[in-house]
Order: C-alpha cells, then structure tokens, then sequence
C-alpha cells in the first residue's frame, strides 16, 4: 500500500498537474482539468490487483515458495490502494464545485461497507 501511495504521488499527481496546465491555457473561466485525468494510477492498480488476487488465490498451498503469495499480496495492497485513492479523488474533482463532494464520498464509503 506504501508503494501504491508513492505512485499515487509521484505519477498520479504530476500527471494531474500537467493536465490541469494544459486546461488553463485552453480554458475561459480559470484552469479545470477533466476529473478523468485523476484515474491514471487506477489504470496501474486496475492491472495490478486481478494478477495479486490470482496470485495469492493460486498459490497459497504448499506446493509453492512463500514469496509467491507474498508477491500477490503486495500486488493486492498496491491495486487496492490507487485504485480506492483515484476513485476518491476522481469523486471529489467531479462533484466538489457542486458542494456535494463530502456527500458523494459518504455515499461511497457507505456503499463500499455495506459491500464488505
């Protein structure tokens, strides 16, 4: 998770930021980059977690090296980590000049637990 937080930073965020460059010279009434342009590390993490489920799934016996369940619980972590972060931030961006971001991620963290 501390890796999936260190791409959130350094890939994620910059990638964000160059976006959001890029609209302020396009846009009229001030810079506002796409919402979309958050989901970058979740397309890293949207990878990354099915292989760490299929990972630690299949190879939990012991017939295999320990690091092999290990590696996929650290894909696991990583996937679930951008992904959970890039859908909150995407959240926010898409409905926080509304004044409803607090909500929505409520709703979120509602629906997400009722799931669990």
């Amino acid at each position: 998770m501390v890796c999936g937080g260190i791409v959130n930073v350094f890939i994620g965020q910059p990638f964000y930021r160059r976006q959001l460059r890029k609209a302020a010279y396009e846009a009229i009434d001030g810079p506002n980059a796409a919402p979309e342009a958050r989901l970058l590390p979740m397309m890293i993490g949207s990878i990354a977690f099915p292989i760490g489920l299929f990972l630690f799934g299949w190879t939990s016996s012991i017939n295999f090296h320990w690091i092999i369940p290990c590696l996929g619980i650290f894909l696991l972590g990583f996937g679930y980590f951008t992904i959970y972060q890039a859908v909150f931030n995407y959240l926010i961006d898409t409905f926080g000049t509304r004044g409803i971001a607090a909500s929505t991620v409520a709703a979120c963290s509602f629906t997400r637990s009722l799931a669990a």
